[in-house]
């Protein structure tokens, strides 16, 4: 029933202006009323998103060639000049249907570059505090903001150790039409264990330590596929409550996120 609703639309909205003209026996009353209905039965917009979606279903078909997927986008091109939300992803498909060595798939997966949610991610990582690592639970991705929900990280290394739980919000910048290259800042709250000591095994005697942190973080992250991006960057741990003369933790860490 769908299908034939979106034909019905698709084949009324480029019937021949001339079919309803005088020509065509049809008073002009009648094709004032035809035009009415017509323009009541479907907007501009729906209509559009109907046929983008009919273009989605062939361009994902294997059995067509490309040849023929480039004909079809570049009709929805000419037939619809103005400025509409798929016409920048109409001239990705085409510019990359015309070539020789064609690869669509991340011209379809480019919307989930930008706003999939990640549900895991790990990174190894060293800094001022030793060698080290952490993973993230869940991260809720907009097209402007990103909320990285939780967030374990840990380094050390003889007397001195640096283990939170981080909660971040950021802003993503992407520098390709497809979505592949972004770039992350965001900054967020920390809370851990993070200290030095100069006491022998057990017996420790802090030096300084923070309890509280506000975190900042910077990366560079590339979607390979829509469910695997690499990641690399740096963050700082900024302390807030602390005592002695604590340090900043820094770390520059590489990993993936899924």
């Amino acid at each position: 029933m769908k299908v034939i609703i979106k034909s019905f639309l698709f084949i009324i909205f480029f019937i021949p202006v001339t079919m309803f003209s005088e020509d065509g026996n049809i008073s002009d009353s009648k094709y004032k009323d035809l035009k009415e209905l017509r323009d009541n039965l479907v907007t501009k917009d729906s209509l559009i998103d109907s046929i983008w979606e009919i273009i989605i279903k062939t361009v994902k078909n294997e059995n067509i060639p490309n040849i023929k997927k480039a004909e079809i986008i570049e009709k929805f091109i000419k037939d619809f000049p103005d400025k509409n939300k798929y016409s920048d992803k109409a001239q990705l498909f085409l510019s990359e249907l015309k070539k020789t060595d064609s690869n669509i798939r991340h011209i379809l997966n480019s919307d989930s570059y930008r706003t999939k949610i990640e549900w895991f991610a790990l990174n190894f990582s060293g800094g001022n505090y030793g060698l080290g690592g952490g993973f993230t639970l869940i991260t809720l991705r907009g097209r402007y903001v990103f909320w990285e929900i939780a967030r374990i990280h840990a380094t050390g290394y003889r007397n001195i150790v640096a283990a939170n739980a981080k909660t971040m919000v950021g802003i993503p910048f992407f520098f390709d039409p497809l979505n592949r290259n972004e770039l992350r800042f965001s900054i967020g709250l920390s809370g851990g264990f993070t200290n030095s000591w100069s006491g022998e095994e057990e017996d420790f005697d802090f030096d300084y330590g923070s309890y509280f942190n506000l975190p900042i973080e910077i990366s560079y992250v590339f979607h390979a596929d829509k469910y695997f991006a690499f990641q690399m960057g740096f963050s700082v741990d900024f302390p807030v409550w602390y005592f002695g003369g604590f340090l900043p933790v820094f770390n520059g860490f590489i990993g993936f996120r899924i």
